[in-house]
């Protein structure tokens, strides 16, 4: 891949000012929503499903080690979120991930290649991201492509403003989705319970709940919903 093309690409990623993303971006806008993903419409449309086979073949072969730590962060979660819905889409229609692989294989399988290196989505998540950056409001902003995860960002992430999104996505799930707190029941987001040490323990989920509403007195978990986040 020219390194020119390679430096557009990685420049739009970290403010958007290229046109190299254009398609791929243009995709997410129209088939993510508040209420989940189209991905009948998004595997209807060959030009939809070539831009995002594109973002994908440009995010495998990115040079990454100059970036600072706000632009990695950006290309890491873009390159998570862009290979779940290319692996969704290869797959679909189903009714869950789960239905991709046995136990989970969809995210343990090294099927994925970013920056130069094939790896498993888990890897790229829990390594790549989470241990890298031990950045907690991450979980807020790579998707799982099912119910109970926070939702797809219908754009880009950026790395100017990439603080700001990270909070809107970490509040709008604790306050505006019943998946990541009900307050009906007092029930929180088994991804609490599932990655507590990123969150400093039970008392630091507490405090992470904190800062975005009254946490619960107890904590106790919402069943995780692995139901395709589709649309229809």
């Amino acid at each position: 891949m020219r390194p020119v093309i390679i430096a557009l690409l990685i420049g739009s990623w970290l403010g958007f000012a290229h046109a190299d993303d254009a398609a791929y971006a243009s995709a997410l806008a129209r088939h993510v929503g508040p209420e989940g993903v189209d991905y009948a419409g998004w595997k209807a449309s060959e030009q939809d499903r070539a831009a995002l086979v594109a973002f994908t073949e440009e995010v495998a072969g990115a040079e990454i080690k100059s970036l600072r730590k706000d632009e990695r962060l950006a290309f890491l979660i873009n390159a998570y979120n862009a290979w779940m819905m290319r692996i969704v889409l290869d797959n679909y229609p189903i009714r869950s991930v789960k239905d991709i692989a046995p136990n989970f294989g969809v995210f343990d399988q090294k099927r994925i290649k970013v920056a130069r290196k094939t790896l498993s989505l888990n890897e790229l998540e829990k390594e790549w991201l989470l241990k890298a950056f031990q950045e907690p409001r991450i979980h807020f902003a790579v998707n799982c492509a099912s119910r109970s995860c926070p939702p797809l960002r219908a754009k880009l992430w950026t790395a100017t403003g990439l603080d700001a999104q990270l909070d809107a996505a970490a509040k709008a799930y604790l306050t505006s989705n019943p998946l990541g707190y009900d307050p009906a029941s007092g029930k929180i987001s088994q991804i609490f319970e599932w990655y507590a040490s990123d969150f400093g323990g039970p008392d630091g989920v507490r405090a992470f709940i904190k800062t975005y509403r009254k946490p619960p007195t107890k904590l106790a978990y919402l069943p995780y919903d692995w139901t395709l986040n589709a649309t229809k």
